[in-house]
């Protein structure tokens, strides 16, 4: 019933989006050649890897020894408590991607799914990597260029047909640093609820990337709090933002 409903919520905001006006098509139009030609690369390396992680079964080490056999521990065991293994990552390393691998391998009986978990983040990277481009005052070929960039990581290709986090990793990341700069523009309690809401994912995804959003995070932080027009809303709010911050550590 739960994933009827998410389907039928996707559908209604697939139909809602194409019910909107043709500007998307407008702007293909006015594309330069190169603009056109970096977005076919885009779209050739989405679509192979795509069809390679829904094809071919997931078959690298990491995969073998690590993601795939807790999955299939917790689905045996019908539970996700630790078990007995001389593997520690299957039971000490975060378990986000792993969680829903195993949803979307006891829905379907079968593997077919797995690998896509880290092909939608993928996609979803590319994207967030050029609405910060975006958000940073880049014109549409820089937006094109950075999410060049970001598809054609080889490293990133390999693993987006695979059933490793780091590109779910990545995802999050990049979705802090676009509220952060939401929060720069327009310093709203929305954005700040997400953008500090976005980091209790780290519990689940991999930990050593807080290096990397520490610094949006304090840039957030700062902007949220001087947006507070009282003082005691400030000192409230620093007080939250701390103790996020630790529950991050």
């Amino acid at each position: 019933l739960s994933w009827s409903a998410v389907l039928i919520l996707l559908g209604f905001l697939l139909f809602t989006l194409s019910k909107k006006n043709w500007s998307f098509r407008l702007e293909w139009e006015k594309c330069s050649r190169l603009e056109l030609s970096f977005s076919a690369g885009i779209l050739i390396i989405i679509v192979i890897t795509g069809l390679i992680a829904f094809v071919a079964a997931p078959n690298n080490w990491d995969s073998m020894t690590y993601h795939l056999r807790r999955v299939m521990h917790w689905q045996q065991n019908q539970s996700i408590a630790n078990y007995a293994t001389n593997i520690h990552r299957q039971i000490t390393y975060t378990p986000f991607a792993e969680y829903i691998i195993l949803h979307l391998h006891i829905l379907i009986g079968h593997d077919h799914l797995d690998n896509l978990v880290q092909w939608f983040s993928m996609v979803g990277t590319i994207f967030g990597v050029s609405l910060i481009t975006k958000e940073l005052g880049g014109q549409r070929f820089q937006q094109i260029l950075a999410a060049t960039i970001a598809a054609t990581i080889p490293i990133g290709i390999l693993e987006a047909s695979s059933t490793q986090n780091d590109y779910v990793a990545t995802f999050f990341v990049i979705g802090f640093i676009v509220f952060a700069q939401k929060i720069v523009k327009q310093p709203t309690l929305l954005f700040c609820d997400l953008c500090k809401r976005e980091p209790s994912f780290r519990d689940f995804n991999q930990s050593h990337i807080l290096c990397l959003r520490l610094p949006f995070w304090l840039m957030a932080d700062h902007q949220t709090i001087a947006a507070q027009t009282t003082r005691p809303l400030q000192i409230l709010m620093r007080l939250r933002g701390n103790f996020i911050l630790i529950e991050w550590m």
